[in-house]
């Protein structure tokens, strides 16, 4: 931004900040005994700072998905696929690029959120190995073959 403005780092901040005094409110909330949301309207001129910081946070989504891709990735690099993905999706559709980024940046917070609610959960996620071994089979014993001649009729070779 130009002009001496707040910056996204001040935005960043603001930000915090009412994260914190939410903090403090239901706090405060839980120590009184008294309804959060009674005591404490809510405040409709903070959409308006949610509503840029979302779409902020969406811009800088969308430049970082359009960066260039490695230039040593081969045709079928999932990095350079989905880099050819997103170029594409830009070139036929901007606002649809927007949407998915700000979708998937929905699922991670998401996926923040359960891993935080259930850390046990997070620390089992990919590892395949830690559950009780599975048993081999055994192997099966050679087939005969039916059709092969007896030994002592072998044809001169």
């Amino acid at each position: 931004m130009t002009g001496g403005g707040p910056g996204p780092s001040a935005l960043a901040g603001l930000c915090a900040a009412l994260a914190d005094w939410r903090r403090e409110r239901e706090t405060d909330a839980a120590l009184t005994g008294l309804a959060v949301d009674a005591e404490w309207p809510a405040l409709p001129a903070l959409a308006e700072v949610h509503a840029l910081a979302a779409g902020l946070r969406n811009r800088e989504q969308v430049r970082r998905a359009l960066a260039p891709a490695p230039p040593d990735a081969g045709p079928l690099n999932s990095d350079a696929l989905v880099h050819r993905m997103f170029r594409l999706m830009h070139a036929r559709a901007p606002g649809c690029l927007e949407h998915f980024t700000a979708y998937v940046d929905m699922l991670g917070a998401l996926q923040a959120l359960h891993d935080a609610a259930a850390p046990g959960a997070a620390s089992t996620r990919g590892n395949a190995g830690t559950g009780p071994a599975r048993k081999r089979a055994k192997p099966r014993p050679a087939r005969k073959a039916a059709s092969r001649p007896p030994a002592g009729d072998a044809p001169p070779g």
